[in-house]
Formats: C-alpha cells, structure tokens, sequence
C-alpha cells in the first residue's frame, strides 16, 4: 500500500527536493536514497515470492521450500530500506526543508 501510494504521490507532485547544502546532498543524501530504493525494489519480488509460498503451499510443506531463507533475507533487506528512507525522509523534511 505504502509503494502504491508513494509512486502515485510522485506521479502527481514529483519527487521531493533536498534543501541542504551540496557536500551533503552529494555525498550523503544521494548515496541513501540511491541504496534505499534499490533495497525496496529487490525486497518486492522477494515479498511475492514468500507470500506466494506461504498462501499456496500447506503448512507441513512450507519447511521443504526457501520460504524461511528467503524470508529472512527480504525482511533484512526490508529492515536496512526502512531505515535508510527514514533518514532519507527526515533530510528531506526536517533536517534540510526547503
């Protein structure tokens, strides 16, 4: 949901713009929100991936799958892009305003 809505706020205002000053949007800001949102597009298929197991698959069959390790994986990826967007946001917003 969150994606959606994101995408779709860019569609219509366009993306956000940093405020602060060049060495920090350069060598901080960009590099965040440049690793942010290849982490949330490589966590999507992985997201699909594991929810399509574990609605399709019965509980006993789960374990015989990547399920678990794959699962693990998406939710440290997911974990490493929330927090890198938060920071991402929070330049952005309230540190460096326009």
């Amino acid at each position: 949901t969150f994606l959606i809505l994101y995408l779709y706020r860019v569609a219509i205002v366009g993306p956000a713009e940093f405020g602060g000053p060049e060495n920090i949007y350069l060598f901080i800001y960009l590099p965040f929100l440049a690793i942010h949102i290849l982490l949330a597009v490589i966590c999507v298929p992985l997201l699909f991936y594991v929810l399509t197991i574990g609605l399709t698959y019965a509980p006993g069959e789960i374990p015989g799958t990547s399920h678990r390790r794959v699962g693990k994986v998406a939710y440290k990826l997911w974990l490493i892009a929330f927090i890198m967007g938060s920071m991402v946001y929070l330049m952005a917003y309230h540190v460096y305003p326009l």
